[in-house]
Order: structure tokens, then sequence, then C-alpha cells
């Protein structure tokens, strides 16, 4: 069974319980939300391990802490691409933000690749995918996932609702 470790759950705002949208399923980390990267570092997840990022838009509450992901990943010397699944919007939007934010491109040693989400094997995500979550402990942000062939589409992550107001 694939593990869903639910990194962020709280609103737009950081509480000492709560940090920001993310979660984290096999490789991929959906969304990256102000206190994502601490809580990836304070469960020992090794950044390298981390091949997509799913961004489903650009409030703060979403996008926090992609910045320091980068950045994190650079420090660890990172050399394999990233990929970033989102909406063109949103994809130039994150470039903005790495660039207003003065990302040192020089010890960048990986790529950023971005593309958008119809660009991306949805029927082989959709596989792998929730169709059942069951909470392991109320204190503990995973859940174990179970997959199916009749698990629903993934059309509400498509181009049109990827910059959705959340």
């Amino acid at each position: 069974m694939a593990k869903l470790t639910f990194l962020g759950t709280g609103g737009s705002v950081l509480t000492k319980e709560r940090m920001c949208a993310g979660i984290l399923f096999e490789d991929k980390l959906l969304d990256v939300g102000f206190g994502v990267l601490t809580n990836l570092v304070r469960l020992g997840k090794k950044l390298d391990s981390i091949n997509d990022v799913y961004i489903s838009h650009t409030h703060s509450d979403h996008v926090g802490d992609f910045t320091g992901l980068v950045w994190a990943m650079a420090m660890d010397r990172r050399t394999k691409p990233l990929r970033v699944v989102s909406s063109s919007s949103t994809a130039a939007a994150l470039e903005r933000i790495l660039e207003l934010q003065s990302t040192p491109y020089a010890w960048v040693k990986f790529d950023i690749g971005f593309v958008r989400p119809e660009d991306v094997n949805v029927k082989a995500l959709r596989r792998s995918m929730i169709l059942r979550i069951w909470p392991i402990d109320s204190k503990q942000s995973e859940a174990i996932l179970s997959t199916s062939e009749t698990q629903p589409s993934l059309r509400g992550f498509q181009n049109s609702q990827m910059d959705a107001t959340c």
C-alpha cells in the first residue's frame, strides 16, 4: 500500500499545530505551503527523493515554501531534475518568485522543468492515487491508501481549475 503524508492541512496562516497546504505521496509533493519544508525535514525525508511537485495555485499558503524547497535541494547538492506540474500562469509566477527572491542559480545544479497537468500521464497517476483514506492515529498526519481502477477521475485537477481561489 502506498503512503500519504499530510505535511500541512491548515488554512492560510501557520499555527503551532498546523502548517499550510502540503501532501507527500510517494515521490510527489502536492503543494508547498508555509511550514511544509520544516515538516519534511522533521520527518527526515530526503529531499532528493521528491521528483515531482504539483502546485494547485499561487496563493502563498500553497507556494510559500517553494523557494525554500528549491534552495534546500540545492544545498543538498541535488543534480537530478525537478518536475513542477502546474498551470502555465502558475509556472510563470513561480519562476518570477524564484527570480524576485534572488535564487542563486549558479549553485542550483538541477533543472526545474515546468509542465502542465494535461502533459502528465494522468491515467498512471490516477491508478496510484487515493480511493480510501484510513487515519492511523489522530495525532499523526499519515494515512494508508488503497488503490483501485474504480478511482474517481482527476478532472478537477485539470488546467481550468488549477488557479481556483482556495
